[in-house]
């Protein structure tokens, strides 16, 4: 009788459970990774975008105004504009360097340089 009623018994076993258990964690641990990984990446990315936005705007008030040479800081980012001029060849060298200085001041993320003609 005792023997008629294991058999018939239906369910899982701690073993069973664990075994789910192992399973789920080898598929999902990778996942969980990998969804980190592109998170950072996207803000990495996001953080990029924005200071090549910055030297940009940055390089184009430069080209206008070129007694603009400066440290200029903006949100999170530290901004640095150099203009150095070429009197043989009448070119103003501009050079933008953009920084973040949330994460790690010395640390450049991005930089622009360019010649242009000096209007005078």
């Amino acid at each position: 009788m005792k023997n008629q009623y294991i058999q018939n018994q239906k369910g899982i076993t701690l073993i069973e459970l664990l075994a789910a258990i192992t399973i789920l964690a080898i598929i999902i641990i990778p996942v969980f990774q990998l969804l980190g990984y592109s998170y950072s990446s996207y803000i990495d990315d996001l953080r990029k975008v924005k200071a090549i936005s910055l030297a940009q705007k940055y390089m184009e008030e430069a080209k206008i105004d070129s007694k603009m040479a400066g440290v200029y800081t903006d949100e999170s980012y530290k901004t640095q504009v150099e203009v150095s001029k070429n009197n043989q060849s009448k070119l103003d060298q501009i050079k933008v360097s953009v920084y973040w200085q949330n994460i790690d001041p010395n640390q450049r993320l991005t930089f622009l340089m360019t010649e242009v003609r000096d209007p005078k």
